[in-house]
């Protein structure tokens, strides 16, 4: 008898997603059940401590992450009709309804946010016009803060962002055609210094050694799972919009790993890549592919796909 092939194990990415699925589950099962708000908190709460007891959930930053979500879930769910699913475009922690109108709810437990100072308060909407939040969560006293976007103010008095950059450590097995990062920086970008790379990259705020695939090869490989029947003349808009899609949840996943690793605002997630500069030149430049749908964020570092005014990808992969 033939055994079943094994299914492929769940990624770092996927397992956090997981069990923040499964508490949210929880919750409101045995909410609908018996309409204790506190009683389906600490039943869900159990469900982040089974996933860190197999291991399944290791690393502590995460786990304070699903603990904050849960808490600010478990304050806010019913006043604003908060729902766990994606807005159009984007994967907040939740969406709902804040003074009357669509809002997206970013979760942090970072409590940097609030030293006056270091962030500056932007307001503005998504792109799809959702309002958008910062919910601040103290999960000791199960208490939350809401803000506007918060961006980190660089030395020369500047607002900045945090920038995702992958990169890899040499060629090992896991990367020896270049498929994957095993190395990840999270910068502090300062686009209006006015300088070159060195100035533009003005922090390395984290380092992380995840094995994570090269977003241009998951790119192509998204591409190519949609289109290994089809020929360039029969790609319907259909099949492109499922392309864009399937891409799209890719980088919003990541953004969403590293931003509860963090406990910080991703901007943009950033690689190099090979492209046509000159008269059949082909260089390596840093292209964005993936950049957070706030409006100001958009205005200020450009759309996904495009190609960032300053190399930073190269500069950290050749100089850190």
């Amino acid at each position: 008898m033939k055994s079943k092939p094994k299914s492929p194990a769940l990624t770092v990415v996927e397992k956090y997603e997981h069990c923040k699925s499964r508490m949210l589950r929880t919750f409101l099962s045995d909410f609908k059940k018996n309409s204790n708000s506190k009683d389906a908190f600490d039943k869900a709460k159990g469900v982040i401590r089974q996933f860190r007891a197999s291991k399944a959930i290791a690393n502590l930053n995460q786990i304070k992450g699903l603990y904050g979500e849960l808490s600010y879930f478990y304050k806010s769910f019913q006043e604003q009709e908060l729902t766990p699913e994606m807005a159009i475009g984007y994967k907040g922690d939740f969406r709902g309804i804040i003074r009357g109108k669509p809002a997206v709810i970013d979760v942090t437990t970072n409590p940097s946010f609030k030293k006056k100072g270091d962030y500056a308060k932007i307001r503005g909407n998504l792109q799809n016009g959702w309002d958008y939040y910062l919910g601040v969560v103290n999960i000791r006293k199960v208490e939350s803060e809401l803000y506007p976007l918060m961006l980190p103010i660089c030395k020369d008095d500047n607002v900045g962002f945090f920038v995702l950059v992958y990169d890899e450590q040499g060629r090992t097995g896991q990367n020896m055609y270049g498929y994957t990062s095993d190395l990840q920086y999270l910068i502090r970008y300062n686009p209006a210094c006015g300088g070159d790379e060195y100035d533009a990259v003005e922090e390395v705020v984290s380092t992380y050694n995840y094995i994570l695939g090269k977003p241009k090869n998951v790119v192509k490989e998204i591409y190519e799972d949609h289109t290994m029947y089809c020929d360039e003349t029969n790609i319907t808009p259909r099949i492109e919009k499922e392309i864009d899609k399937d891409i799209n949840e890719h980088f919003n996943d990541i953004a969403l790993f590293f931003r509860k690793l963090s406990g910080l605002t991703i901007s943009a997630i950033v690689d190099t890549t090979p492209e046509v500069v000159g008269y059949k030149e082909v260089e390596d430049v840093t292209k964005q592919f993936w950049v957070h749908p706030h409006q100001y964020i958009r205005k200020n570092i450009g759309e996904q796909g495009e190609i960032m005014d300053y190399d930073i990808a190269s500069h950290v992969h050749y100089n850190l």
